[in-house]
């Protein structure tokens, strides 16, 4: 059976982020915003997101 999860990063950390998925055992983020990066919270920036998500051992693909 295939899941689905939506989240909002809002003001969280990474490693708060990356606890959430891994407690819901979510492998693969599925980023779906029309502009994926973040002023106010850069480290969800399409260019390090995927980096910083593949330490957690979690895959990245933009949609």
């Amino acid at each position: 059976m295939t899941l689905f999860y939506t989240i909002g990063h809002s003001t969280r950390s990474l490693d708060e982020l990356g606890a959430l998925l891994h407690a819901a055992d979510v492998r693969l983020v599925c980023d779906v915003r029309s502009i994926p990066r973040s002023r106010a919270n850069p480290q969800y920036d399409r260019a390090t997101l995927p980096e910083m998500l593949a330490e957690r051992q979690l895959g990245y693909v933009l949609i």
